[in-house]
């Protein structure tokens, strides 16, 4: 899959109620299966993938793309 230049892909998760930067990676695909391998950790209890976008003038764009979140936390 071919990215788009300026883009890139934020991955938190929840960790004792407070949300975590895990990692940034350059394409979808990674992100949304780094966001699955976190959340198979029993002790995380929410996973979050932001698709953030830079464009040519500096400004900034974030889309939220994925959100996973255990119930009865």
């Amino acid at each position: 899959m071919s990215e788009r230049p300026g883009r890139r892909y934020e991955i938190m998760a929840q960790r004792d109620g407070r949300w975590v930067m895990d990692c940034h990676v350059a394409t979808e695909v990674d992100a949304l299966a780094r966001a699955e391998e976190l959340y198979a950790d029993e002790s995380i209890g929410a996973v979050r993938v932001v698709r953030g976008y830079f464009g040519g003038a500096g400004e900034s764009f974030e889309t939220p793309i994925m959100e996973r979140v255990r119930e009865g936390r």
